[in-house]
């Protein structure tokens, strides 16, 4: 087995799969709407694939070497758009890791702001007052914007009269989701778009 054959396979394979997830890190808040380019590029993997494979057919029954060559670029092509597809699942499995690390600094709360209502008498009206000054609040409880509707997740704890809730909303570019968790120490999760 000739391993120089394989190196620019290989290294249409390596690019076509980091770009995908280079688009997927930088548009992690956006899936929704960058979901589209991906969508694009395999069409165009299809494409082309098909082509190489028709060109392919043609330098069996024909002799001119160089569609030969073309026929090879293009399926590197195909190769290389096809792959962008892998998108998805890179960006699902970002979302899915940042919605799970938002929800656990959430729940790692609770017995806290109980602490806080046992020594108080009543809830804190802002979380910043059960954390510690090193802690690390997730990069999902820091966003805030107006795309596509006007949110402010650093807002994520509700002081409500004899209780307290969390919500954040998880932008996608398109609708998006809002993730609240109610009420007090024995709340539950729900999702709503």
């Amino acid at each position: 087995m000739n391993l120089r054959r394989l190196y620019v396979p290989g290294l249409v394979v390596l690019a076509g799969i980091a770009t995908a997830a280079v688009l997927a890190h930088a548009a992690i808040w956006q899936l929704a709407l960058f979901s589209t380019l991906p969508c694009l590029s395999g069409v165009l993997g299809i494409i082309l694939a098909l082509v190489a494979l028709i060109v392919w057919l043609r330098t069996r029954t024909k002799e001119p070497p160089g569609l030969s060559r073309t026929g090879k670029g293009l399926l590197l092509a195909s190769v290389f758009f096809l792959l962008q597809i892998t998108y998805f699942p890179i960006a699902r499995g970002l979302l899915d890791r940042e919605i799970s690390r938002a929800k656990d600094f959430i729940e790692a709360l609770i017995p806290r702001l109980e602490e806080y209502e046992r020594l108080h008498n009543t809830y804190p009206a802002s979380a910043s007052a059960v954390l510690s000054g090193d802690e690390e609040v997730p990069r999902l409880l820091q966003l805030s914007g107006d795309v596509p509707m006007a949110y402010d997740n650093r807002r994520y704890y509700v002081q409500r009269e004899a209780t307290y809730a969390f919500r954040f909303y998880l932008p996608d570019g398109f609708i998006g989701f809002q993730y609240k968790y109610c009420c007090g120490a024995d709340g539950v999760w729900t999702v709503t778009d």
